[in-house]
């Protein structure tokens, strides 16, 4: 990051990256909840990994930076506060697959139903993935009157998968910064793979602006109108993933890779500014069809808002 101008205009007072959010979340809630946590990293004592998935949840939820938030947090922490809880999350071992890259024999795919709609089971998504992903790009080039604000590829064949964590089944399940508080879902899991993958690795900032450096797609028309909302005057570029696809199967966002990196505008090689948004933590977009076997779909419920069980459980 260093060297990189990775803040919003002045006029931007709310704007938190992922990591302050769930640093002050945590250090809002219960001391009891916190187990002891201290500002200044003296007396920090063990976390639960559900009241730090809670705060994640609360900072996806919250903390986008080019909407008014729904949670205003009452100061920025600072440096060594973030350092502080890091060092508590990672003493914890909460963490200690934060940086880990994708298992594809250990990937879900979730469905969600929306609202007043019947839960659809899980299902890879078919379709031409390099036709979805060059009509993807025609159109991020376009100018787009509507708020458009997320960064990956959507639309048929575009499958999007995640790993497990503590109380979920699938990251996926948090929502992707867009959770429309579903009650139940139907997932489907990974059994493993029939083929080798090239995924690349996003783990902060610097790998999404290589990423972007890789293959530069100018998104102005399309994202200023969001992106551009308090980062102004600037061009903006997100990867070309039509073009990607020919080098990689898969992108994956580590859960380090997205406190770091989600919606913090920050500078590419060409000068413009690029915005990593949309995305969940250990969430990977896969630009080809992932070569690999499927389980059944099971149901799955809501038992808090960052807390999933199987549906036949008794908890």
């Amino acid at each position: 990051m260093q060297g990189r101008d990775t803040r919003g205009s002045a006029q931007a007072p709310h704007y938190r990256p992922p990591w302050e959010w769930v640093t002050m979340v945590l250090s809002e809630v219960d001391d009891e909840q916190v187990a002891g946590w201290s500002r200044d990293g003296s007396q920090i004592r063990e976390l639960s990994a559900s009241t730090v998935w809670q705060a994640i949840y609360q900072a996806m939820e919250s903390q986008i930076y080019f909407f008014w938030p729904e949670m205003e947090l009452e100061r920025v922490a600072s440096e060594p506060e973030i350092f502080a809880m890091r060092a508590a999350i990672e003493k914890s071992g909460i963490s200690a697959t934060w940086s880990t890259p994708v298992d594809p024999a250990r990937q879900s795919i979730v469905s969600r139903p929306g609202s007043d709609e019947p839960l659809i089971p899980a299902a890879v998504s078919e379709g031409d993935t390099h036709t979805t992903l060059v009509e993807y790009m025609n159109d991020a080039r376009r100018e787009i009157h509507s708020g458009v604000w997320w960064s990956m590829p959507h639309g048929p064949g575009i499958v999007e998968t995640s790993g497990s964590q503590p109380g979920l089944p699938a990251t996926e399940l948090l929502g992707d910064e867009d959770d429309f508080g579903a009650k139940i879902a139907s997932i489907i899991t990974s059994t493993g793979a029939t083929r080798e993958h090239r995924v690349f690795e996003i783990d902060g900032l610097d790998d999404w602006v290589q990423l972007v450096d890789m293959a530069p797609a100018d998104v102005t028309r399309s994202r200023d109108r969001m992106w551009g909302l308090w980062e102004t005057g600037f061009p903006w570029e997100m990867p070309d993933w039509a073009q990607l696809s020919a080098l990689y199967d898969g992108v994956h966002l580590t859960v380090n890779g997205y406190l770091q990196s989600s919606c913090v505008p920050v500078q590419t090689r060409s000068g413009a500014r690029t915005l990593l948004a949309g995305w969940g933590p250990d969430v990977t977009i896969w630009l080809r069809t992932p070569g690999l076997d499927w389980g059944e779909p099971r149901e799955i419920r809501r038992v808090g808002t960052a807390s999933w069980v199987e549906a036949a459980s008794g908890a």
